[in-house]
């Protein structure tokens, strides 16, 4: 005679969790990352474009949160650009901002 198979709750509410979880995440979309780029104060104009062109391109071409504070702890000096949002948006969002302050081409 073969034994009966034991139930183990703890098992399986840690697999109720886990599934709980997981269904969870993909209710809630894509992972959100946040990002800060730090970029000379007295280059960011580039970045910041006419009456904030530029940071309105970013937020609308990629869909992410944008933030350029006027003030940081680190005076003038240095600008610190937050990105945040969907990973993908974020990066290239970022990659757009990069290029942004090594040319002359406004993020479009």
């Amino acid at each position: 005679r073969r034994p009966r198979a034991q139930r183990l709750p703890g098992r399986v509410e840690a697999l109720h969790d886990s599934a709980a979880a997981s269904a969870a995440a993909a209710r809630a979309g894509p992972p959100e990352l946040t990002i800060r780029l730090l970029f000379a104060g007295e280059a960011v104009g580039r970045l910041i474009g006419k009456g904030g062109a530029g940071l309105r391109a970013l937020r609308e071409k990629h869909g992410v949160g944008v933030d350029l504070p006027r003030q940081t702890q680190h005076g003038d000096e240095v600008r610190v650009l937050t990105l945040s949002g969907d990973v993908v948006a974020v990066y290239s969002a970022a990659c757009d901002a990069l290029v942004a302050m090594r040319s002359e081409t406004p993020i479009a």
